[in-house]
């Protein structure tokens, strides 16, 4: 009987518990964690780069706040790829997993550090801040490289001794299964050679054991003197001064010139007062030069075949501010002041001087072409300056504002004129016959000097101070076409040769003197395989 009853009592128990529901019971409720929902993020793909520049080849993701929007930028890491896709967004808790998927088209295949940039639609209410990001690589896994750029460089400078002034063209390669950096370098300082200053290097180095593989120099450059050049005559001289210090306290400075024809190089003259410029004259047979002497300026001629100087006396108090060649004999020297500027003439011939104007401007610059004259005066506050032109120093035409005005022909002149909202330089093409801008050129330029040909050499400014981009500009078609890249503004073409003359601070001296050296054009921009 007892065992009757409790059998009956089990099978009601039983059906009892059958009959209730889990949220019934508290007690297990109590203390079981609630699980987190997986939440799939809608987004759109903005544009996906297989990027060669290999600066950082770790997986990572960079977020982009806008406007209550959101943007990622996925760097995937390095990798065999034809292209990249994501194949879904899950946030996890405060986890957003990406998954992506590597696409591997046999003909496109390439070493690439893929990045997907994309916006995230519904990402609002997400407090990206609270956030980590995953990467899901679903078929493929990243290439690990033990040496990277940056170390590869470091390698290079210091094993090569090297000062380079610019970066290396860079690339990442495989050989069967290793990976190699392939570093090539255009115009860099060689320090070991000062004959031949200027090499492009070409340089293969294990990405993973950091061993270099193969290494070869390509000279391109030539050694011509130490010091800074103040006047070229196209294709024939390069004058240039050298500073000598003869003791603690006392400095001598030499005029010398370079014979491109063969190669010579000749002392013409010497002084222990500074040499502020110096400039051939129109048939290089004088040169006029001004000098500083502490408290005052002076002008000397010298004769460059008889390597002779002489003082020109001037009966007027005459104290110059520059001097430019009007002919092979003339001399014409600008005096000027704040309020008041003359010009004046001398004849080499007859050694006398002359008052040829007195204008009521501050002029402090002169420009003189085939009896044009060009004549700048300062704007308060600007790198403008007011350009005017004459013939005869009585009436004054105002071109434009602008600086570094310069004679192409009779009819033409360029000058480069500053944009103070941007801080560019636009080179600007005046045609002085119909008086009106025959072009203007759209690029940022340093600087611009007359060449053979109706044609200027023009060098676009540096955002990155490493190199200068260098450019012919031709009146006839309007064009500018790229030359070559190199590392200093302060240069001069040769069309015959087609050399560059550079002039430029030493970067490994102590003292950071200057040197002066050619550079064959069809070299510079070769780079060794």
């Amino acid at each position: 009987m007892n065992r009757l009853l409790s059998l009956v009592l089990v099978i009601f128990l039983a059906l009892t518990l059958a009959g209730c529901k889990i949220i019934d019971l508290p007690l297990l409720n109590k203390d079981t964690p609630t699980a987190t929902e997986d939440e799939e993020l809608k987004y759109k793909i903005d544009k996906v780069i297989l990027s060669k520049g290999y600066q950082s080849l770790e997986q990572k993701v960079e977020v982009i706040k806008k406007n209550n929007e959101v943007s990622l930028i996925v760097s995937v890491g390095l990798l065999e790829s034809s292209g990249v896709e994501v194949e879904q967004i899950v946030k996890i808790g405060n986890v957003i997993n990406i998954h992506i998927v590597n696409e591997s088209d046999e003909e496109n295949l390439q070493l690439v550090v893929p990045q997907i940039i994309l916006d995230l639609k519904n990402a609002k209410s997400i407090n990206m801040d609270e956030i980590k990001f995953n990467l899901i690589n679903e078929n493929f896994k990243p290439i690990e490289v033990k040496f990277g750029l940056n170390e590869v460089i470091n390698k290079i400078v210091n094993d090569y001794k090297l000062t380079a002034n610019s970066s290396p063209n860079i690339s990442l390669s495989k050989d069967e299964d290793k990976l190699i950096w392939n570093m090539n370098y255009a115009s860099i300082f060689d320090s070991n050679n000062l004959e031949t200053p200027l090499v492009n290097l070409s340089v293969q180095v294990d990405a993973n054991s950091g061993d270099v593989l193969e290494s070869k120099k390509g000279l391109i450059s030539s050694y011509i003197d130490h010091g800074h050049i103040m006047d070229y005559a196209a294709e024939r001289y390069i004058l240039y001064k050298k500073t000598f210090k003869e003791s603690e306290e006392a400095e001598i400075e030499s005029l010398w010139y370079f014979d491109i024809k063969n190669n010579k190089k000749t002392q013409v003259y010497q002084t222990h007062k500074d040499i502020v410029s110096a400039e051939f004259s129109p048939n290089t047979k004088n040169i006029g030069v001004l000098e500083d002497n502490g408290t005052a300026k002076e002008i000397y001629l010298v004769s460059r075949d008889e390597k002779k100087a002489f003082k020109p006396l001037f009966k007027d108090n005459l104290i110059p501010a520059l001097a430019r060649w009007y002919s092979n004999d003339k001399l014409y020297i600008l005096q000027s002041d704040e309020k008041l500027s003359k010009i004046y003439s001398y004849d080499l011939l007859s050694s006398k001087e002359e008052l040829v104007s007195t204008i009521d401007k501050n002029i402090t610059d002169m420009r003189i072409y085939d009896r044009h004259f060009l004549l700048m005066e300062p704007i308060e506050n600007s790198s403008n300056k007011s350009i005017f032109h004459t013939r005869d120093f009585k009436a004054l035409t105002l071109i434009d504002n602008g600086f570094m005005p310069r004679y192409i022909n009779k009819n033409l002149l360029a000058y480069l004129k500053n944009s103070e909202e941007n801080d560019r330089n636009s080179l600007i093409i005046y045609d002085m016959k119909h008086h009106k801008e025959y072009d203007q050129v759209d690029a940022d330029s340093l600087s611009i000097s007359s060449i053979p040909g109706d044609k200027l050499l023009v060098v676009e400014k540096n955002q990155s101070v490493n190199d200068f981009a260098i450019y012919e500009y031709s009146t006839k078609n309007k064009d500018l076409n790229f030359i070559t890249k190199i590392n200093s503004d302060n240069i001069y073409l040769d069309k015959k040769k087609n050399f560059l003359y550079v002039d430029l601070m030493v970067p490994f001296e102590a003292n950071k003197s200057e040197i002066i050296f050619s550079v064959d054009i069809t070299k510079l921009s070769k780079i060794l395989p």
